[in-house]
């Protein structure tokens, strides 16, 4: 007698004209095991069960492309028709402030970097009440840049003087820069205008 189709007796030889073939678990196993197919009966097929070694790990590739460049990083100060005291740092406020962090402005006279590498440019204009100059120095790390000033002097009374400058400043840690002034005259009707572009680095990238 044959079994009838859907009766605990059905077997998948008997009463299934197209076996049932179902996936269960797939494991995967250590490296260097044999693969294994474990074949469980169902009433009317068959689940497989698969255990599969994992391969071993391959050699480094080689490195692929150069993958592009970060935002860009900047900010500006500006200071406007200010007295500027001799021995004492310019003071300015945010033109425009720099949205991640590594340009800030910290106090009246003081910007804070994150370590890096930086573009600044600088400009910077007065009234000289008497004949006299005017040296502008940044300062940072501890000490000032001469090689990085502005100095302008005039023969004349109630005269202007001018200049600007750039130069590459490297921060190895979090750095603190000022632009300090220094003049044998009164210097009034200050102005200054300063850019500060963090520079992209292949390490960065």
């Amino acid at each position: 007698m044959q079994p009838t189709p859907g009766s605990s007796d059905c077997q998948i030889h008997f009463c299934c004209p197209l076996p049932d073939i179902t996936v269960g678990q797939t494991i995967t196993t250590d490296p260097g095991t044999d693969a294994q197919v474990r074949v469980t009966p169902t009433p009317c097929g068959a689940q497989l069960d698969f255990s599969i070694p994992r391969g071993e790990t391959g050699t480094e590739g080689p490195a692929g492309p150069e993958g592009p460049a970060g935002p860009d990083i900047y900010a500006s100060f500006v200071t406007l028709m200010v007295p500027l005291p001799d021995g004492s740092p310019i003071p300015f406020a945010t033109g425009t402030a720099d949205a991640t962090g590594h340009i800030v402005q910290t106090s009246g006279t003081q910007i804070t970097l994150l370590p890096g590498t930086y573009l600044v440019t600088y400009h910077i204009s007065a009234i000289l009440l008497t004949a006299g100059y005017l040296q502008i120095t940044p300062a940072y790390q501890g000490r000032g840049f001469l090689e990085y000033g502005v100095y302008s002097r005039t023969a004349e009374n109630n005269a202007s003087v001018s200049g600007s400058a750039s130069f590459i400043l490297t921060a190895p840690e979090e750095t603190v820069l000022t632009l300090n002034s220094n003049s044998n005259a009164v210097a009034r009707e200050g102005a200054m205008t300063m850019v500060i572009l963090k520079l992209h680095s292949s390490a960065e990238n």
